[in-house]
Order: C-alpha cells, then structure tokens, then sequence
C-alpha cells in the first residue's frame, strides 16, 4: 500500500492505461488522429525549415565562427598566462609613468599659477646686466643674493638652475667691473665698497685682492709721477723735485692711509733696514701673473708681507729720484727747501708706518742729520 501511495506514473503512461480501456475503434481513429497530426507537424517542419533557411545558415556559421573564436582564445588566454610576468612589469612601468605625468601635471598647474612671478624670475639676468652697466652695484648685487636663496630652495628646477648659470656668469662680469673700478682714483667709502663686493663676489683670495689694489695703487702713482716728465730739466731740477716730493707725500700717504683702512691692517708699514730693499721683496709689482702660480703656503706669505713689498719699491722709487736729481741742485737755499720738503715728505709716511731715514742718511749723509737735528730743536709742527 505505500508503494502504491508513493507511485506517481507518468503522463505516457497515464495515456496508456486510458487507452485500454477504451474500444477498439476509439484506438483505430485515435492512431488516425494522431498520424495525420504527425504529417501535421512534419509538413510544419518542412515549411519552417524552408522560411528559416538562410537564418539556419547563418546560425551555423555563427556557430562555427564562435567555435573557433573559442579555440584562438583557448590559445591566446594560455600565451598570456605564459607572459604574466612580462605582462606585470610592463603593468608597473605603466604606472610608474603614469605617476610620473601625474607629477608634471602638477607641476605644470603650479607653474601656470606662477606665472607672473615666473616672468619676473626669467628677467632677473636682464635686470642684474644692466645694474653692472650703469654701475649700480648694489642692486647687482641684491639680484645675485635673491638668485642665491631661489638656488637654495628649488635646486632642482631646471629654469632655476639655468637662472643660476647665467647669474654667475654675471658675476664674474661684475668682479671683472669691480677690478676695473679699482684702477680708478676713489674715495675711501668707495673703495671699502669695492673691495668688499670683491670679498662677495670673486674667486680671488683676500692676497690676491690685497695684490690688485697695491697694483692699481702703483699704477695710479706712477701715472701722477709720469704727468711731471715735461717740468724736468736735468740742468735745473728743482721743479721737477719740489712738486715729485709733493706728488709722493700727497698720492703716496692717501694709497698707504686707504689700504689700513680697507684691509684693516694697523701695523707697522716699515721694514728692517737691513733687508730694506724691493730686491729681496716675494714679488716684482710688474709681474701680475706671478702671484697665480704661488702654492697656499707661499700665497700666505705674501698676503703677510705684501705691504712691505710696495713699501721697499716705493722707497726704492724715491731714493733713485733723490740720488739722479739732487746732486744736480748747488744753491744752498733751493737744497734746503727740498731737505724741508723731503722731512715733511718722510714724516706724512710715518703716520702709515714707514720711515726712510735710513735710506734718506745713506744718500744725504751729515745733510740730512742736521736737518733732523734742526728740526727737532724746533717746536713740533
């Protein structure tokens, strides 16, 4: 019985039992019915098959085209599983890049943002090169100090780095206008000023700038001492004489008096007499390109001793001029006057620390003592 409750038959089967239980001839004209319906259905078959031919084609086509779209893909996913690795790096590269373009995108926004400020950077080199030409140093100056800070903080910007490149070249031009400003007669607020930019802005070594400011110094003198060659007469010499004592005690105490005062130097000037001659100095003031071949040491040396150098020349220079030319003055009264002159003369270099009077007895001898003796029995001038 729980078979029977739990058997479920089948719609065939369910249509067999129906008929058999049925007559012989409901079964004959149900096989009728359902014959004609089957040639019902093929005759359908036949006219479906023949209005969908070309979409059955197609179909197949399309099938076969899948089936083989199927098997290149097969292939194709398997080489790329082959290539994974290649695949990622090529992936990550990508990235990279694209983190890249991200960067100078940004930077490119900041730019566009910044472009008037920008702009004013980009004219600083103008701005600086026609500060040097009108000779407003200062100015040139605060451009080349802004320039500096720019370079601190955005050193790797490739238009501050090109900015930098031009500026030093500007600077060298400016050291070069500094150099050429010395050779010029200044003032001494002038000169501290220049040689202090010289400090800042050149290469060059505190002897080094000591060596081009006494050089310029003597050229400067000897073009003053040079103006005097058309009063010399070799026969009367007491012009000559008398305004070269005046030139030397003038020029010559204003250049020693301005190198104290801009190199900050307060000791004395004058050298042993022994060794009192420019012979024995480092270096010949007419050889400018000696100093660059010196070593640090040697450089040292001469930053110590380089006043003592243009001192011993400038004695040097003044000795020769007395030994050519006084012997040639016989009036008394004319040779005192320039023995007076020459005291004055010697006195104005000894307020900067040098003394001849060694070298004045040598070449005078008795004359000059007694002139010192005279002088000092005098009340002070």
């Amino acid at each position: 019985m729980a078979q029977a409750v739990n058997y479920h038959p089948s719609h065939m089967e369910s249509y067999l039992q129906e008929l058999i239980g049925r007559p012989f001839r409901d079964i004959q004209a149900e096989k009728e019915r359902l014959k004609r319906k089957s040639e019902s259905l093929e005759q359908e078959k036949l006219s479906y098959l023949q209005s969908n031919y070309k979409t059955l084609v197609e179909l197949a086509d399309c099938q076969a085209t899948t089936k083989e779209f199927l098997g290149n893909t097969k292939e194709l996913s398997q080489n790329i599983f082959g290539k994974k690795d290649a695949l990622y790096n090529i992936t990550s590269q990508s990235q990279q890049f694209l983190s890249s373009i991200s960067i100078h995108h940004q930077q490119a926004l900041l730019m566009h943002r910044m472009q008037p400020q920008v702009s004013s950077i980009l004219k600083i080199p103008e701005l600086m090169d026609s500060c040097i030409q009108k000779e407003y140093f200062s100015e040139a100056l605060e451009f080349q100090g802004l320039t500096h800070r720019l370079r601190d903080r955005f050193a790797s910007i490739a238009v501050i780095q090109d900015l930098v490149y031009q500026i030093e070249a500007l600077s060298e031009k400016l050291s070069a206008k500094f150099l050429l400003q010395l050779q010029k007669p200044l003032k001494q607020y002038t000169l501290i000023k220049i040689v202090t930019y010289l400090r800042v802005t050149s290469k060059l070594s505190e002897a080094e700038i000591k060596y081009i400011f006494l050089f310029y110094a003597w050229q400067q003198l000897q073009s003053n001492l040079k103006s005097l060659i058309p009063l010399l007469d070799y026969n009367n010499p007491e012009l000559y004489l008398k305004r070269y004592l005046q030139v030397i005690r003038d020029r010559a105490f204003s250049l020693l008096f301005q190198y104290q005062s801009v190199f900050y130097e307060s000791t004395t000037l004058y050298a042993d007499p022994a060794n009192s001659t420019v012979d024995n100095a480092n270096l010949s003031f007419n050889e400018a390109s000696t100093l660059h071949q010196l070593d640090h040491e040697s450089l040292q040396s001469f930053s110590q001793n380089i006043i003592s150098s243009f001192v011993k020349k400038l004695v040097k220079e003044i000795c020769y001029v007395l030994e050519t030319f006084l012997p040639r003055v016989h009036e008394t009264t004319v040779r005192s006057s320039l023995l007076l002159q020459l005291y004055y003369c010697n006195q104005s270099l000894a307020k900067v620390g040098t003394d001849m009077s060694i070298h004045l007895y040598t070449i005078l001898g008795k004359e000059w003592l007694d002139m010192l003796i005279s002088q000092a029995e005098e009340k002070p001038f």
